[in-house]
C-alpha cells in the first residue's frame, strides 16, 4: 500500500455502465486516469493476470466504446482503506436492485482489500492450515500444497507423474 492510500483524499465510487446499466462499481482517487487505465488494460494479453479479468472480458466482447462510466458518489477526506466500505454497499444495492455485477469480490466485506477484516483472518487461519497430501501423506499447509506436490518436495506425485 502506497502513503497516498492512507492520506485521507477526495475519492469517488464510481460504476461501469453498458446498455443503460451498471455492471461494474469500483472505487478511485482520479476517474480520468481510472478509465484510461481500463481502455488500456481490457485488451492487452501481455497481461495475463488483467486479461483474464471479468470486466475487461466482457468489454472485449461487447466492444470498449460501448461502456461509459459514472460516479456514483463522491467522498471527501477518506482514505482508500475507507472508500471499500462505501463500494461494498453501493454493491449491495444494485444487486439488490437485480443488477447481475461482474465484480469478482466484494468491497468492504472482507476481501483482499481489507486486511483487518474479519473473513480475511479466516481466509489466513485456511491457508495455514495442515492437510495431508493425497500422494505422499505429508502434512503441509493448505496454501503450500500444490507448490509442494508440483516442486519434488513430494515423493509419490513424482512416481504418479512419471509412471
Amino acid at each position: 500500500m502506497s502513503n497516498s492510500d492512507k492520506i485521507p483524499m477526495t475519492r469517488y465510487v464510481y460504476g461501469i455502465c453498458y446498455d443503460g446499466e451498471i455492471v461494474y462499481t469500483g472505487s478511485t482517487k482520479d476517474m480520468t486516469f481510472r478509465w484510461k487505465k481500463y481502455k488500456d488494460e481490457h485488451n492487452t494479453p501481455n497481461n495475463e493476470k488483467k486479461y483474464r479479468i471479468r470486466i475487461h472480458q466482457f468489454m472485449r466482447e461487447k466492444g470498449f466504446d460501448n461502456f461509459s462510466h459514472q460516479i456514483i458518489e463522491t467522498f471527501e477526506d477518506i482514505t482508500k482503506q475507507g472508500i471499500y466500505k462505501y463500494e461494498g454497499m453501493w454493491q449491495n444495492t444494485f444487486e439488490e436492485l437485480g443488477f447481475n455485477l461482474l465484480n469478482k469480490l466484494k468491497a468492504g466485506n472482507g476481501t483482499h482489500r481489507d486486511l483487518n477484516s474479519i473473513a480475511y483472518a479466516n481466509n489466513r487461519a485456511r491457508m495455514n492450515e495442515r492437510i495431508q497430501c493425497e500422494f505422499c501423506g505429508a502434512m503441509i499447509a493448505r496454501g503450500n500444497i500444490r507448490r509442494h506436490q508440483k516442486g519434488g518436495n513430494c515423493l509419490n506425485s513424482r512416481k504418479v507423474l512419471f509412471s
